[in-house]
């Protein structure tokens, strides 16, 4: 069972330090993600200028995912879609990096970022296995203008992605 919330949230993230570095533990079965079962573990490298998304699930492998930026910084904007997606019911936005805490997205919400550092790394904990049939992609201009690149480097299918609500 993966019970989380409706809206985005985030996770509670232990720092400890010392003279080696530090690590980070992340308090999973509490808080924002309690009986959150980690079924899949995708890692992303972007560079400057890059957009990823935006990209939701749909059928079986729809569910929460947690977003976690564990090297750079990101912009990452996330919105909640309904089936078939037809209005914006909410728009999130924040920043991301290092230092902040993982972000929970709910089942049922897009996302995308755009890297804002020269180099990004950006770890997805899936509830669901991916099944690339059941990925959708809409435009990453459907939105306004959130990113800060006037020309984003981005895939061939989100590039040619529909428009939100199109």
């Amino acid at each position: 069972m993966n019970d989380v919330g409706k809206s985005p949230s985030f996770i509670d993230a232990k720092l400890f330090t010392d003279t080696r570095g530090w690590l980070k533990k992340l308090e999973i079965s509490a808080g924002a993600l309690p009986n959150f079962t980690v079924a899949e573990i995708l890692v992303s490298r972007s560079t400057k200028g890059v957009i990823r998304g935006f990209h939701y699930q749909t059928g079986s492998s729809a569910g929460p995912k947690v977003v976690w930026c564990i090297s750079g910084r990101i912009l990452d904007v996330c919105f909640e879609v309904k089936d078939p997606p037809q209005s914006l019911q909410d728009l999130h936005s924040v920043m991301l990096d290092a230092d902040s805490a993982p972000l929970v997205l709910p089942s049922g919400f897009g996302h995308g970022f755009e890297c804002l550092s020269e180099e990004c790394i950006v770890v997805y904990l899936l509830s669901r296995r991916y099944q690339p049939h059941e990925d959708e992609v809409v435009h990453y201009s459907s939105f306004g203008r959130w990113w800060s690149v006037d020309d984003p480097i981005v895939s061939t299918r989100d590039s040619s992605a529909s428009r939100f609500g199109v």
